[in-house]
């Protein structure tokens, strides 16, 4: 090649923004999205097989628990299992680990060798309740990650004891410490948005012009990555992929770790509940579990929807059946409303409520108020009712549910 020609295509690739240059270290940061337990299996088989020939850092930037059996029935232990066993790198904190309260998660972050990013959610006492960044040597080259939660309004996040900061004021305190400790930091938001302002190299989450970045897979089981070349502590060049399925096949380590949690998870699931003589339709089961729930410090159930998918039985009902009929499985938030918020909601079509014993809206006081349960989903299309705050049930729906239709079958 003329040298010219030559000096015209290393200029070329020198600035040219998704290409990546020859020269300097090569790292693949990989993000998984949502993961069901074989999916965890499966990325874990193909980050494997890319460590072997090449450096790079996996991320699971979507929700680890999407499996909701194993999520439930083992408070997370069978997640963080398999994705140590699959060698993830971290996982991006978000409220479905705070589904079983501060205190499991504490169980998880201390006893998971993975690291659960996440700089601003935090305890009392400021303290994070992940890890706020994770620093790797990668060919000798050191990256770092840090991740920050976006969205203030699910109501686990009220849990006592926990506290969310704000993701500008978080990432401005900890990407400076990052940036002492490597040479090339990303920062991750989930969900997905804007990332706050902040001397990050590369984002992940959110897909930026001015940096490289690479969004995180929506579909379950997808994986996405971000090559770079870090060449003199600097991204020198970047290729970013979009989501794909993952056909990797375990190993056989790995696959023996995952037959034995999911083994474990169908024990549980397959507890017997009941048994249904007839089909129970969903509004059915909606009305028995309202009825249920409400009681001893609970006025009412808030509701806009039928709390099951589809009807139950005829045949034996055991636990797994029950979580996978429930839209959502886990803890409802409780709330206070005065009687004239309560009504001003039930005037919205379909809301309606149930309530307890010696409750009736008939001449209800305006001024009084009513602890009333409702759903995540409840509260994310009827916003004001959490206006005042709500805060996590003491029970998992799936729980109420359970004890519901075990005394209806006795």
């Amino acid at each position: 090649m003329p040298p010219v020609a030559a000096l015209l295509v290393a200029l070329f690739l020198a600035g040219c923004p998704g290409r990546l240059r020859p020269a300097g270290t090569p790292v693949t940061v990989f993000v998984s999205g949502p993961l069901s337990l074989e999916d965890i299996a499966y990325h874990g088989a193909l980050v494997e097989g890319r460590r072997t020939s090449g450096a790079c850092v996996w991320l699971v930037g979507g929700d680890a628990l999407a499996d909701r059996r194993a999520a439930y029935l083992t408070r997370g232990a069978a997640q963080v299992r398999l994705v140590e066993a699959a060698g993830a790198d971290a996982v991006v904190l978000g409220p479905e680990w705070l589904e079983f309260g501060t205190g499991r998660l504490a169980e998880l972050v201390g006893e998971s060798r993975f690291q659960f990013l996440g700089a601003n959610i935090v305890d009392s006492t400021g303290a994070e309740l992940g890890h706020p960044f994770y620093v790797r040597q990668v060919n000798g080259a050191a990256l770092g990650l840090t991740a920050v939660w976006a969205d203030s309004a699910d109501p686990r996040l009220d849990l006592p004891g926990v506290g969310l900061v704000a993701p500008r004021f978080a990432a401005g305190k900890v990407l400076p410490l990052l940036r002492r400790r490597a040479e090339v930091v990303g920062i991750a938001v989930r969900p997905a948005g804007p990332l706050p302002d902040g001397d990050a190299d590369f984002a992940v989450g959110a897909e930026e012009a001015n940096r490289p970045s690479v969004a995180v897979p929506a579909r379950p089981g997808e994986l996405a990555r971000l090559e770079m070349t870090i060449d003199g502590g600097r991204i020198a060049g970047f290729r970013a992929t979009a989501p794909v399925p993952v056909d990797a096949r375990p190993g056989v380590e790995l696959r023996a770790v995952l037959d034995s949690v999911v083994a474990a998870v169908e024990t549980l699931a397959g507890r017997p509940v009941t048994t249904a003589q007839l089909a129970i339709p969903a509004a059915t089961l909606t009305n028995a579990l309202v009825a249920g729930s409400v009681g001893k410090g609970v006025d009412g159930f808030l509701h806009d929807r039928p709390l099951f998918r589809d009807s139950l039985g005829p045949g034996p009902v055991t636990v797994g059946r029950v979580i996978d009929l429930l839209e959502e499985p886990g803890r409802a938030a409780l709330v206070t409303l005065t009687g004239r918020e309560v009504q001003s909601l039930l005037k919205q079509e379909p809301v309606q409520a149930g309530w307890r014993k010696g409750v009736t809206m008939v001449r209800m006081p305006l001024n009084k108020e009513y602890r009333l349960l409702a759903t995540r989903g409840f509260l994310a299309r009827h916003p004001e009712a959490a206006a005042g705050g709500a805060e996590p049930d003491s029970l998992a729906l799936w729980e109420r549910a359970v004890e519901v239709l075990g005394r209806a079958g006795q």
